[in-house]
């Protein structure tokens, strides 16, 4: 069972890499070749790393991990 905890990056303003989809991956986040969070285009297979657009720590237990669950936010 996930025990999620909500936690806010804000946008630092070092870059503009917010968010980059092909038909490979999705990744959000970036800078000196990190993404802060990066997932594969089976949504199965994650990475996160500290980067310079939110200044974010790893958001999992490791850096490479399996995707259990996908939560989408959308606001209007």
């Amino acid at each position: 069972m996930l025990h999620p905890r909500f936690k806010c990056f804000r946008w630092t303003g070092d870059n503009s890499f917010f968010i980059k989809g092909d038909l490979d991956s999705f990744a959000i986040g970036g800078g000196s070749g990190h993404f802060g969070l990066w997932v594969d285009e089976n949504l199965y297979l994650g990475r996160s790393s500290p980067c310079y657009t939110f200044n974010n720590c790893c958001l999992a237990e490791t850096d490479d991990f399996r995707v259990m669950e996908l939560e989408v936010w959308t606001f209007s």
